[in-house]
């Protein structure tokens, strides 16, 4: 079995107690390889020392950087959040970032092919370039995870749609089940909505976070 692929958004957040990595992606990567598993991660940063770190961070968790592109002219994505309040918080987004570039190389074709299981979210489709990088990946034998991460105005419905009929597995959290649910006209609890959703598209597995509620999973 090969490693697991993660690919999409890295960026620094910006909060109230300062800058720290993060993206979807990235931080799947980190915690499958605190679990031990074999990861590689991909994406882009810019030319600039915010990408330095970005890398050394890489590499401080354990994860190879041989598909982290550089580009040189983009920056290093950036994400400002608005903690005022803390139990929704705002993101701005900067765009366009280097994490909206990332190019369909031949290493990363091939780390595709090679892989158990590939991640990706939505978030990093938003540009036209990553976007048509991942459907490349998605050509590959990997099991397909799809990580919706719905933040607006990123929150395509096309977008979702197209990843859903993707992928295998399937993770969101709660609020964006109630956006799907809008969507596709899915029943009203969490659970017939998840079966409605995985019959829909043909899903292997589906699990929504529900907060300091804990999770929901559905196995088919």
């Amino acid at each position: 079995m090969g490693p697991i692929l993660c690919i999409g958004e890295v960026l620094w957040d910006a909060l109230p107690a300062g800058l720290f990595a993060g993206g979807a992606p990235f931080n799947v990567a980190c915690h499958l390889r605190q679990l031990g598993a074999e990861v590689a991660f991909a994406s882009r940063v810019g030319d600039d020392e915010l990408g330095r770190e970005l890398r050394r961070r890489l590499q401080r968790n354990g994860l190879r950087d041989d598909l982290l592109q550089c580009d040189p002219r983009l920056p290093t994505g950036f994400v400002v959040v608005d903690m005022t309040d803390p139990q929704a918080p705002r993101y701005e987004i900067v765009a366009p970032a280097a994490w909206d570039a990332i190019e369909a190389t031949a290493a990363l074709r091939a780390a595709a092919e090679s892989s158990a299981a590939l991640v990706f979210g939505s978030l990093a489709q938003r540009d036209a370039r990553s976007r048509a990088t991942i459907r490349a990946l998605c050509a590959s034998p990997a099991r397909k995870v799809f990580d919706i991460n719905l933040r607006p105005p990123y929150d395509s419905r096309a977008i979702v749609e197209e990843s859903l009929g993707l992928a295998q597995i399937v993770k969101l959290n709660d609020e964006e089940l109630d956006r799907l649910r809008n969507w596709f006209d899915l029943p009203a609890g969490a659970r017939e909505a998840m079966h409605a959703l995985a019959a829909r598209f043909g899903l292997e597995a589906l699990c929504v976070t529900r907060g300091g509620a804990g999770a929901l999973a559905l196995q088919n």
